[in-house]
């Protein structure tokens, strides 16, 4: 079996966004076992996306699964919510799942820039260490 991973994903939803991040997050429990939350955060949308304001949050745990397999799984919640191409492109994001750090491979660069990525990671890692 292949190493496990530390695994951190970003979740966001800007439609009925509590409902769509609570069910995220009893997918992500039964598709990992453990993970670890952080606290939720509204942003305004970025890239200038006219929407509503974004439900943000952190998860964080392992998986000996590739990234590629995890991708599909998310998608499949994603899907599962409801979210859709469709939805987009009308400015509607049920939920957003991405992964953000697999092992030591940082992945979608752009969003670890984000200020509440950034505020969100720091409480995910204080809350590891303590």
């Amino acid at each position: 079996m292949a190493k496990q991973q530390i695994v951190i994903i970003a979740m966001g939803s800007n439609h009925d966004a509590e409902f769509h991040i609570s069910v995220a997050k009893t997918h992500m429990v039964h598709l990992f076992g453990r993970v670890e939350f952080s606290s939720v955060k509204w942003t305004v949308p970025y890239g200038g996306v006219s929407s509503e304001k974004f439900l943000n949050c952190l998860a964080i745990t392992h998986s000996a699964h590739i990234p590629k397999l995890l991708e599909r799984a998310l998608k499949s919640i994603e899907r599962r919510c409801g979210d859709s191409r469709h939805e987009r492109r009308n400015g509607i994001v049920n939920l957003d799942l991405d992964i953000l750090l697999y092992g030591d491979e940082k992945m979608h660069i752009n969003d670890w820039e984000r200020p509440y990525v950034k505020e969100l990671m720091g409480e995910l890692f204080k809350n590891i260490e303590s």
